[in-house]
């Protein structure tokens, strides 16, 4: 394999070559086996492999990181028409790209669903859990699409956590809200008040901070739970506003019986920012019973910064 800048690499058929993370959007790299070459333009996070073709021409072919999921009626159990396709999570910057679609079995057109929810979970390369799982929930409304497409970016992803262990479902149902308040408001009875009740729901407490540029929601829970009950999702008119959103960071942690949803603004906000803000507070069970449950737990490894490529035994005919 030869590269821009000198690079240059060898090795025997089988052993992978690892080739420096591109610096511009395309690199050419040319790659070479016997008498058969071929040149490549990579972007960072493919994987290719040769393979001898039936003529006896050398090719290269793309290992899609791609995993697909069935999904199942919550009530029934019965398997549902659509599956659950996952691409393999990359960075982009300091945030990790998750992106899901959502496609019919029998290829006909695919509906967009109303909400999808998707719980992550970090895992080492033995297995083992790693920090809190992260929760991604919003609409499949990634622009330029075929289908209907989720993606989302995780902020402060652990950097040893090279697996993430993923369950979900998605709905069709109206996605209305069960309860709204302004955060000034929750803010002003967060004073008083230790815990408070956005929704009539047992078992469970909220609390609010405001730190500079940061918002952030936490739900308490006196119960064991596997997951969240509650989605909240933060509304402003953003034609008048002059802060903007950086991130959005939802984590639960089921250990501490604790779901902490944080905004994140380019700058502090200002009382009369707060007093634009508003929580809408949805519960996701209502919703999910009249949705689509993975069947399983899907492992999804995560991209590295570097790009690897794995030849693959080539045989003579």
């Amino acid at each position: 394999v030869e590269g821009r800048n000198g690079f240059s690499a060898a090795a025997k058929v089988g052993q992978p070559i690892v080739l420096p993370p591109p610096v511009t959007n395309q690199e050419p790299f040319d790659l070479r086996f016997e008498t058969a070459s071929s040149r490549i333009f990579v972007v960072g996070g493919e994987k290719l492999a040769f393979r001898s073709a039936e003529d006896g021409t050398l090719r290269i072919m793309a290992d899609l990181p791609e995993r697909s999921v069935s999904l199942q009626d919550h009530d029934s159990g019965q398997v549902a028409p659509c599956e659950l396709i996952a691409s393999r999570p990359v960075w982009k910057g300091e945030q990790l790209c998750v992106r899901w679609t959502l496609r019919q079995r029998d290829g006909q057109f695919t509906a967009r669903p109303t909400l999808g929810y998707f719980l992550l979970q970090p895992l080492d390369r033995s297995g083992v859990e790693i920090g809190t799982a992260a929760v991604c929930v919003g609409s499949a409304d990634l622009p330029g699409q075929p289908l209907p497409t989720w993606e989302f970016l995780i902020p402060a992803w652990p950097g040893t956590a090279v697996t993430a262990r993923v369950q979900g479902w998605i709905t069709n149902a109206p996605v209305t809200a069960d309860g709204a308040e302004s955060c000034a408001a929750l803010l002003e009875k967060q004073k008083t008040d230790e815990t408070w009740q956005a929704l009539p729901i047992p078992n469970i407490g909220w609390q609010i901070r405001h730190d500079g540029a940061t918002l952030t929601l936490i739900e308490r829970y006196d119960i064991t739970t596997t997951e969240p009950k509650v989605w909240t999702d933060l509304r402003w008119d953003r034609s008048q506003a002059s802060h903007k959103l950086l991130s959005i960071e939802r984590r639960f942690d089921a250990a501490h019986h604790l779901f902490v949803q944080t905004w994140t603004f380019d700058r502090d906000l200002a009382p009369a920012d707060i007093a634009g803000l508003q929580c809408e507070f949805t519960r996701l069970d209502r919703l999910r019973a009249q949705g689509w449950d993975t069947a399983s737990a899907m492992l999804l490894p995560v991209a590295s910064e570097k790009l690897a490529i794995q030849p693959v035994p080539v045989m003579r005919r």
